[in-house]
């Protein structure tokens, strides 16, 4: 069981590398990608939106069952290409990126779906975090 998680966070990790080692060969400091935000900005060069902090659900699955867990009951349900398309559609600046859900590694096809699409996209991306169950 242990193996199996750990190979999915490391799948997960080597899609995160991937996505980081593309946007690097742009902007080598956040700081410079915060100034060609700003430029785009005050230049009208962006008329589509900004996002400060967008947070997608990703999956339902989780691989525990907590009595705690404020989600809900865990469902079998991952968010669908077509979801992530139209959240896309409008988006050229994300400020934080907050991928979350049941348990995110449970959905790794649809974590690199949405990176591919933010890549595709040439989105701007400040910040990504991933709130995991740390199993």
């Amino acid at each position: 069981m242990k193996l199996k998680l750990f190979l999915r966070c490391e799948k997960c990790l080597n899609v995160l590398w991937k996505y980081k080692l593309g946007i690097s060969k742009s902007f080598k400091k956040n700081e410079e990608l915060q100034m060609k935000m700003v430029k785009q900005l005050e230049s009208g060069e962006m008329n589509s939106l900004y996002v400060e902090n967008l947070g997608i659900i990703i999956t339902e699955k989780c691989n525990l069952n907590c009595a705690h867990c404020f989600r809900g009951n865990k469902q079998c349900r991952d968010i669908s290409p077509e979801v992530i398309d139209a959240i896309f559609a409008q988006v050229r600046v994300i400020g934080i990126l907050n991928i979350c859900g049941g348990e995110p590694t449970m959905a790794i096809d649809k974590i690199e779906y949405l990176f591919n699409k933010i890549i595709e996209k040439k989105i701007l991306v400040g910040n990504i975090c991933i709130t995991i169950n740390g199993t």
